[in-house]
């Protein structure tokens, strides 16, 4: 079932289920409140096969942060990505890496 913008449902609550991680509360992981992809979502082509994987592994691996000692994130455990792709059965090539590392880069960003 899609959601306003294009999106599946179940997208949708893997986004709030990392919004509630990142903020305390059911909301969109991206920016702390409202979707801000439903007004967008609708120009934008829908994902490829592959890149819907990487975002579905993306978020399978929010477990997988390195945490430095002051309690701030560091970076994924890719040996842990790793681990999450393959039980996932999902390839894990360098334009998968690099997507992933793109959204690391920002979710690291916001923090």
């Amino acid at each position: 079932m899609r959601e306003a913008g294009g999106r599946d449902k179940k997208e949708c609550e893997r986004c709030r289920f990392v919004g509630c991680q990142k903020f305390g509360k059911s909301v969109c992981a991206l920016t702390g409140g409202d979707c801000k992809h439903d007004a967008a979502a609708a120009a934008l082509p829908p994902l490829t096969s592959r890149a819907a994987e990487v975002l579905d592994l993306w978020f399978h691996v929010q477990t997988q942060w390195r945490v430095v000692p002051m309690g701030g994130l560091m970076g994924l455990d890719y040996g842990g990505v790793a681990a999450v792709a393959k039980i996932l059965e999902y390839e894990l090539g360098p334009e998968e890496l690099e997507f992933l590392q793109a959204l690391e880069a920002e979710w690291l960003q916001t923090k």
